[in-house]
């Protein structure tokens, strides 16, 4: 059985264009009205965006010891650091989250800015000196012996 073919006659065929282009011209027409409805609704609202806040350095210094002794502190410690620190607690809990996101990438993020690091000793451990300055201590200390 072979399947049946429908063959159109000029004028239908031009029927069914005209058909299809006023389909496209009314679709294009309700998109342009709804994209206007909804700019028109934007500009009416002129809701204005929240500046961001940053933190201070000295805030900054509390958040990064607080994070050094515990990277995933509780809703109530956050609550407690953002009333020290003078916070939301939001602002507070958006910090640790960043934090602790840039505590794993490699280095933490320090490879891209180039920040010189300096490793300090332990306070209890004496400053290292050169051979030369250790020699002149010494011989200022026994200075008495000789």
């Amino acid at each position: 059985m072979q399947p049946a073919i429908r063959t159109l006659s000029s004028s239908s065929s031009q029927t069914l264009e005209s058909e299809i282009l006023d389909d496209k011209n009314s679709s294009s027409a309700l998109e342009r009205e709804r994209s206007e409805s909804v700019a028109s609704n934007k500009s009416e609202e002129k809701v204005e965006k929240r500046k961001r806040s940053r933190v201070t350095p000295e805030q900054l210094q509390h958040l990064e010891r607080f994070f050094l002794l515990d990277r995933n502190p509780t809703a109530a410690r956050r609550r407690e650091i953002s009333k020290l620190l003078g916070m939301q607690e939001r602002q507070t809990q958006i910090w640790f989250q960043n934090r602790r996101a840039k505590a794993k990438l490699p280095d933490g993020r320090q490879q891209r800015h180039k920040r010189v690091t300096v490793d300090i000793p332990p306070l209890d451990s004496p400053p290292q000196l050169s051979a030369s300055i250790q020699i002149d201590l010494h011989n200022l200390i026994h200075e008495d012996d000789s």
